[in-house]
């Protein structure tokens, strides 16, 4: 695992994610909430509405191994 990239962290780092994991989720969820219905509705603009949650594991799953791929094949 340690080829791929993959390592344990340390303590305090999983402390500092969970404690900015909520901020964070929610400055998302507002940034995406907050938008005008007229601004998504105008010509040019493309908006991506997951379908199922199949779906949105397909793209979690893919981001997971972009990561993999390029943080511990091609960097490390």
């Amino acid at each position: 695992m340690d080829r791929l990239g993959a390592r344990w962290g340390a303590p305090s780092g999983y402390g500092l994610a969970l404690l900015l994991l909520l901020p964070l989720v929610l400055a998302g969820w507002l940034a995406i909430v907050l938008v005008p219905a007229e601004v998504i509705e105008e010509p040019g603009v493309s908006v991506a509405y997951l379908t199922s949650m199949g779906a949105a594991a397909a793209i979690v799953l893919r981001a997971a191994g972009e990561e993999i791929f390029f943080r511990g094949l091609i960097v490390g």
